[in-house]
């Protein structure tokens, strides 16, 4: 056994590259789109990202760092969190409105009615459009996923300085009183939850955006759909990020209550901002049993996961039903 069959062995069939109708799908798609032509955004997308890094390195020069708190000591951490909030964004919307063009490419062309008449051809190929959705932003979030989790190990690392005191430092005021081998789980849960939920996330805006063109049969209710849920992610972000802006520039600078946390990392930086050591202890302390947040969070992270799951199952029935 090859090691690329040891890495897959776990994997459904229809995730692995080497399945027929994933290879078909990624085929199709690099011939929809010429090849100077993703040159051309991917150019366009790096010469933005590196735009906006810029413009976030020039704020900490100037010590007005965006959308976060000065309070925090590190200076990556304040660089590139905007930066990465913004295309976290871009990754949502790119998930979802990805699954739903390339079933207008199919029924523009005629193709997805002879898909329909084989054996489960419709499900199969609903699943390995999820998986086609995947493979194609990789790279993207292959990148969201690389930050956070140098931003995770910059966490735990500054936790164990000084032989674990500056963590017993930390945890003394936190309520209700726990263990300093009690605080390490549940910090483990909590980082856990905040580098899966991206992942949730972006699983289940693909399941959606598969679920939605074969649940509205109607191109123009179909786009009018698509628009709404993209208008709608785009209002919760901006209100989260609204409401992270608004504590920031607080007089006390820092999370309120639970419904802060849960509102800003689910609507808007994904759980971001607690990877910052000094705004999450600063939670911990001021915020009624917030230790246990990490514990609602991976909670979440679960049913957004079989979510996403129900979703594209969903889909795959609705597509395999014959039409009448």
């Amino acid at each position: 056994m090859q090691w690329q069959d040891l890495l897959t062995f776990q994997v459904p069939v229809w995730t692995r590259p080497g399945h027929p109708v994933l290879r078909h799908i990624l085929q199709q798609e690099k011939r929809r789109r010429p090849l100077l032509w993703r040159a051309g955004v991917r150019a366009l997308g790096l010469a933005v990202g590196a735009a906006l890094v810029g413009l976030s390195w020039w704020a900490y020069r100037h010590d007005i760092p965006l959308a976060v708190s000065s309070v925090t000591d590190s200076a990556a951490f304040q660089i590139l969190y905007l930066p990465l909030v913004l295309f976290q964004l871009y990754l949502l919307v790119t998930a979802f409105a990805l699954p739903v063009s390339m079933f207008e490419h199919e029924q523009r062309f005629g193709t997805w009615e002879a898909v329909k008449i084989t054996s489960h051809g419709a499900e199969m190929t609903i699943y390995a459009r999820w998986a086609a959705t995947m493979y194609q932003i990789r790279w993207r979030l292959a990148v969201v996923m690389s930050v956070r989790v140098f931003f995770a190990v910059q966490l735990i690392t500054s936790l164990v300085r000084y032989q674990g005191r500056y963590l017993e430092l930390y945890s003394a005021d936190i309520a209700p009183a726990v263990s300093g081998a009690e605080v390490m789980l549940l910090l483990a849960a909590l980082v856990t939850g905040i580098l899966l939920l991206p992942l949730a996330l972006i699983s289940l805006n693909i399941a959606l955006g598969l679920l939605f063109p074969v649940l509205l049969q109607n191109r123009y209710v179909l786009v009018l759909a698509q628009s709404g849920v993209l208008a709608v992610e785009c209002l919760l972000f901006m209100s989260a990020t609204l409401w992270n802006l608004n504590l920031q520039w607080s007089a006390a600078g820092h999370f309120g209550a639970w419904e802060d946390a849960l509102v800003i990392s689910l609507a808007g930086d994904q759980g971001l901002l607690l990877l910052d050591g000094e705004t999450l202890f600063q939670f911990w302390a001021d915020v009624p049993n917030g230790v246990l947040f990490g514990v609602l969070l991976l909670a979440i992270v679960v049913v957004l996961a079989a979510a996403a799951q129900a979703a594209l199952w969903l889909a795959a029935w609705l597509a395999g039903r014959p039409t009448a």
